[in-house]
């Protein structure tokens, strides 16, 4: 006959938690928390209880090849919103410059030449380069507008105001002194 004493199944399953067990529990639930704090500092710009602190940016973007008659639509003092989320993107500024829309286009040999849309009017083809003041901040990742969404040079975006929707492709982010 066996006793219970000598049977190693029955010694295996009353292990007790030693100190190296506790220590090893504790650096994965320390590593849990750090992760997760640093997560939600890089999306909310902030410990929590704490807000983050927006500053003022000045945005410059470019809008291609639109109608002539969509020139009148840069107002300063437009405010721009952003197509998905419906939420304040910055303010139009006086710094707004309309120029012939610019297209390259292949030669015979195969060169590419820039071209400019030939101006008639309102039926003519327009390039817009504006600046908007945005509030946001600077973050590890990059620029975050009003502290939620990632902008970047060369990013792409749907902004819209009262009387126009635009794609516009970011070209600059200064921060405002």
């Amino acid at each position: 006959m066996t006793d219970g004493k000598n049977n190693p199944a029955k010694n295996n399953s009353k292990r007790k938690l030693n100190a190296l067990d506790i220590f090893i529990i504790l650096i994965v639930i320390l590593i849990a928390a750090g992760v997760f704090l640093r997560i939600y500092v890089v999306k909310n710009g902030a410990l929590p209880g704490q807000t983050a602190k927006l500053e003022k940016y000045a945005v410059s973007f470019l809008v291609k090849n639109i109608r002539g008659s969509s020139a009148d639509c840069f107002i300063e003092g437009e405010e721009l919103y952003l197509d998905t989320t419906g939420a304040l993107f910055g303010t139009l500024t006086d710094n707004i410059a309309i120029t012939p829309a610019e297209t390259f286009i292949e030669n015979a040999y195969g060169e590419y030449i820039l071209t400019y849309s030939v101006e008639d009017g309102d039926d003519g083809r327009i390039d817009v380069r504006t600046v908007a003041l945005v509030d946001g901040y600077m973050s590890d990742e990059g620029f975050l507008l009003g502290g939620t969404t990632y902008i970047a040079p060369n990013k792409q975006m749907i902004l819209k105001s009262k009387n126009i929707v635009v794609n516009v492709t970011i070209t600059d982010i200064t921060k405002v002194s």
